[in-house]
This record gives C-alpha cells, sequence and structure tokens, in this order.
C-alpha cells in the first residue's frame, strides 16, 4: 500500500502512514475525561454498541455502569469516563431517537462512519483517535461490547493487582491463534488474508488496556493494512511486541 502524504504520524518509529485515523468525526460526542490526580486506577469505560441497541444500553445503565457510581465513591475505581461508542445509521427514526437518548443520558459518541459488522477495526480505531485526544492520561480502558455483563468489583480487583504492568492487554484468548474462516459470519478472502492462520489474539468482547498502550496501539493502526475482525486486527496483529 501507498503512503499518505500529508498526514502526521502519531509515532514515527512505527513507519510510513497508510491508514488516515486522524481524521474521525463525531457528530454526537461525551465530555473529555476529567482532571484528576492519578492513583493507578482511573479508568475510562467503552461498551460498543449498534445504534439500534437501545434496550441493552439502557440494561447496562440500570445494572452494572450504575454499581461503577458505588466503587468510585467507594475509592475502589476513578471511573474517568464512560461511554457507549456507536457508528451511524441510515434509519432517520433510530438517529433521532439516539439524539434524544444522548440529550437525556449524555452517554453516548458517535463516530462519523457506517455501523456494521465489518466495519468494527474502523469503529475501535475511531474510539482509540478520541481516546489519543481526549484522555491521553488514563491509567487503564474497558472495551467491552453491549451484550457483556461486568462484574465491576472483579475489575476493581484485577485493576489493583495489575496497576504496574504498563504496555500491557488483558482479556481472553487463543494463544495459538485460530484458523480464518473461508465462508459465513466471520470470511475472509485470501486477497485479504492470504496466509492459513491467524497470530495468537484477545476476544474483542471485553478487552482491558493499560492506558500506556493506546498511542503504540493507535499507531499501528495507522501504519498496519486493516482488516474487518476488530480482535484480530487490534488484540492480535497490531498488539504484536509492540511497546
Amino acid at each position: 500500500m501507498s503512503a499518505l502524504i500529508g498526514i502526521g504520524s502519531v509515532h514515527p518509529g512505527f513507519g510510513p502512514v497508510i491508514n488516515d485515523v486522524l481524521s474521525f468525526q463525531y457528530p454526537i460526542c461525551i465530555s473529555s475525561c476529567h482532571d484528576f490526580i492519578s492513583s493507578n486506577t482511573s479508568i475510562f469505560i467503552a461498551v460498543l454498541s449498534a445504534p439500534s441497541n437501545f434496550q441493552k444500553r439502557n440494561l447496562i445503565r440500570q445494572t452494572w455502569k450504575n454499581h461503577l457510581k458505588v466503587l468510585h465513591q467507594e475509592g475502589l475505581l476513578e471511573i474517568a469516563g464512560f461511554g457507549f461508542i456507536l457508528g451511524l445509521t441510515d434509519n432517520s427514526v433510530i438517529q433521532s431517537k439516539i439524539e434524544e437518548e444522548s440529550k437525556i443520558y449524555g452517554d453516548l459518541m458517535q463516530i462519523r462512519i457506517s455501523d456494521f459488522y465489518r466495519n468494527l477495526s474502523l469503529k475501535v480505531a475511531g474510539l482509540l483517535n478520541w481516546l489519543y485526544r481526549m484522555c491521553a492520561n488514563i491509567d487503564f480502558v474497558l472495551k467491552v461490547d453491549d451484550d457483556v455483563y461486568v462484574n465491576v468489583r472483579n475489575l476493581a480487583q484485577f485493576v489493583h493487582t495489575y496497576r504496574q504492568f504498563s504496555h500491557s492487554v488483558f482479556g481472553a484468548g487463543d494463544p495459538n491463534g485460530g484458523w480464518p474462516d473461508r465462508d459465513g459470519k466471520w470470511e475472509i478472502s485470501y486477497e485479504e488474508w492470504p496466509w492459513i492462520d491467524y497470530p495468537p489474539y484477545i476476544l474483542g468482547a471485553a478487552v482491558l488496556m493499560h492506558g500506556s498502550t493506546i498511542v503504540p496501539l493507535f499507531a499501528a493502526c495507522q501504519t498496519t493494512p486493516m482488516m474487518p475482525f476488530d480482535d484480530v486486527y487490534l488484540y492480535g496483529i497490531c498488539r504484536g511486541d509492540r511497546g
């Protein structure tokens, strides 16, 4: 792929820029991470959600998002920010409902990209761009899907245990990688991925990232050809052995 001209590099040491990941726009956005005195336990929580998943977002608000407030009050976690991460919908009724939802709750971030499954890597890149610009000093980022229930006390205990492990990404996965599907939901063509297996990667449903990984992961997105599956791409290929 040819290098893009005139686009700033997140980290020049990662190679030529081939993906323009610095120009995302956010029609709906949340507040930047508030100022905090780092205790090594500050966290931003990003919930990836489809535009029409209103019920799932409300269930999270009524359950584990609400429980986060208790941990914050008890000083067990410093909640620096929370956002449901959406892309665009071409349904005007759904978009109007999203705009009303944002006015009520103030916890939606909408990225100006089409929201469909094979755009997930781009969606996470849009999240990383926002974190890079608006939340750079955070200690941890939890990226989780909207069909996952988070035990927030387990999360707090994990953060306290591993808060000194900089440049680390935590989650469940297969250390042996896996085999690319050539048909079905997770189909990938030989042109997109000519190799017989994937590198080891972390499953994308729930990933905890140390804040020090934001810049290198984002720089890797800028310099690594995109592929549609965010877990293989972000937490396998881009994660690699980079520091």
